[in-house]
């Protein structure tokens, strides 16, 4: 099997790889550092980390009404290989550094779960998508980013289509797998656990308005902690120090039957790691749930 991985998220799944014990040579990953990713008859493996957005005009003749002035509110992501897998995620972002709402832009978390009985499903059935998609030899994720402004005959607005899952939703969905995160890449186990995953970004002043800054250490990591929190290639160790000059320092992962014990579970072992002027949103389960709310109201999701 072989995994098209770009740019730092390589070293993302790699560490998610290892832990669960794949042997690397074997799953043959292939490191593609270019941000080229739809270049026709290049992808005839998952890419994974690969974000790249339509243009409004290909996504209109496609059959999307796209008004990309408005802010991404919530997406739907599916995962396509030739045709559609059967589950649909739907996810909630933060996209912002500080509870509510304030602060810089970044990513900063997500949330997301499964929807059924809802008219946003419905909104894979492109064949015009699927034939660009089979075209460009695509496999992976694709996405579609909404707006809880009521669009033309539509309780939301499309804000745009791109393929990956945006917020390092590709990394937490991971959470679900129920064997290895290799045998739902290769398709042989097709199927996630059906609950909230959660993720938080863990980053350090003065991110994100600089990517770099002093070397700090990054203290309070153990077995335990690492099989959920995930380290950004930036972040190095030698014998039992880990330290770092990047801003970034990891993602917290997990899952739970609620939103609540998910983002407990996300939270927790940030509040263990030692790092100075560390930086984390502690708000998931009240930021999602609002947003949630209004998404169930317009009968969105079940």
């Amino acid at each position: 099997m072989k995994i098209k991985l770009i740019g730092s998220n390589s070293q993302l799944l790699k560490h998610t790889l290892v832990n669960e014990g794949d042997d690397l040579s074997s799953l043959n990953p292939e490191m593609v550092l270019t941000d080229t990713l739809l270049t026709k008859g290049t992808h005839s493996c998952p890419v994974i980390g690969g974000d790249w957005t339509f243009p409004s005009n290909v996504s209109k003749a496609l059959g999307y009404d796209i008004n990309d002035s408005l802010e991404v509110q919530f997406f739907v992501s599916k995962w396509f290989d030739l045709d559609w897998r059967s589950q649909t995620v739907l996810s909630i972002p933060l996209n912002t550094l500080m509870r509510e709402g304030r602060g810089a832009e970044c990513e900063s978390g997500l949330a997301s779960r499964y929807i059924h009985e809802s008219p946003l499903v419905n909104l894979f059935n492109s064949k015009g998508l699927e034939l660009s998609l089979n075209q460009l030899n695509y496999s992976g994720w694709v996405s579609i980013s909404l707006n809880l402004l009521m669009g033309k005959d539509s309780p939301f607005s499309i804000v745009k289509v791109e393929t990956g899952f945006p917020n390092y939703g590709w990394l937490s969905i991971l959470e679900g797998v129920k064997s290895k995160a290799s045998n739902w890449f290769s398709g042989e186990e097709e199927s996630l656990r059906e609950s909230w995953t959660t993720n938080l970004v863990f980053s350090r002043f003065p991110y994100p308005f600089t990517l770099n800054s002093k070397r700090c250490f990054v203290k309070g990591l153990n077995p335990q902690i690492l099989k959920h929190f995930h380290l950004f290639p930036t972040t190095n160790t030698y014998k039992s120090s880990t330290f770092t000059e990047s801003t970034l320092i990891g993602i917290s992962t997990s899952w739970a039957l609620t939103l609540s014990e998910s983002s407990r579970r996300t939270i927790r072992p940030l509040r263990s790691i030692e790092v100075n002027q560390c930086q984390f949103r502690d708000d998931l389960t009240s930021f999602v749930s609002q947003v949630f709310h209004q998404i169930r109201g317009r009968g969105l999701a079940d």
